[in-house]
């Protein structure tokens, strides 16, 4: 039994021994592992947005009276249908109509104002009957000032105030009287006389026309 107890004895003394041989080891092979470590790669930044070049509009081709603009049908993709710019004048009257009876009325500006009236022919060249464009929206352009101003119309009641109106004379129907010719069927190698009406100032000076559906600038050259 004693000596039992002895060899436990000494076994354990051994095992103490070994563990004190052994633990500064055993501690540290944690902080070589630790200092032995990959690190961590920082996050890959996203590319910086860059801006898209914005394309760069294409500018109208200029036209002036006498010239021919091609492609005004009511459909872009129908070929055929031109409009040729016959003639500017300025005028201390405006000519509208018809109306109802076939009657056409004259307007006198208002004062310190005149209008300025663009004359066109739609025609048809195509082998089937097609529409001309509206061209009810526009804008002249004016010097020295830069000025724009919209398309006339004329006011639904004659008698706004304002406007001096009366019954149209034959030859003022002849020299200022059309509507904008817009939205008429034409049958081949027919044509249609329109006109579109600005209202400036009377000592302003028309330069430029833009009408809206029209793919050309009207350039002005009134002689004084």
């Amino acid at each position: 039994m004693a000596r039992r107890v002895l060899w436990l004895t000494l076994a354990l003394f051994l095992g103490l021994a070994l563990v004190a041989c052994l633990g500064p080891g055993v501690a540290a092979a944690p902080a070589r592992r630790a200092s032995q470590a990959t690190p961590t790669p920082a996050p890959a930044q996203a590319p910086a947005a860059t801006a898209l070049p914005r394309p760069t509009p294409t500018p109208l081709p200029v036209a002036k009276i006498g010239d021919t603009v091609q492609g005004v049908g009511q459909y872009y993709s129908l070929p055929g249908m031109s409009l040729t710019l016959l003639s500017v004048q300025e005028s201390p009257i405006a000519v509208a109509g018809p109306y109802y009876g076939s009657y056409y009325y004259t307007y006198t500006a208002w004062p310190g104002m005149k209008f300025v009236v663009l004359s066109y022919r739609f025609t048809n060249s195509w082998v089937r009957q097609q529409t001309t464009r509206s061209l009810l929206r526009g804008e002249v352009q004016t010097a020295p000032k830069g000025y724009y101003y919209g398309v006339w119309y004329p006011p639904a009641n004659a008698n706004v105030a304002g406007y001096q109106w009366r019954y149209a004379t034959a030859a003022e129907i002849s020299r200022l009287g059309a509507n904008n010719a817009g939205l008429i069927p034409l049958l081949p190698e027919q044509a249609a006389v329109g006109r579109v009406v600005f209202e400036v100032p009377a000592d302003a000076r028309p330069t430029e026309v833009r009408l809206f559906g029209l793919p050309a600038r009207i350039s002005l050259q009134i002689q004084r």
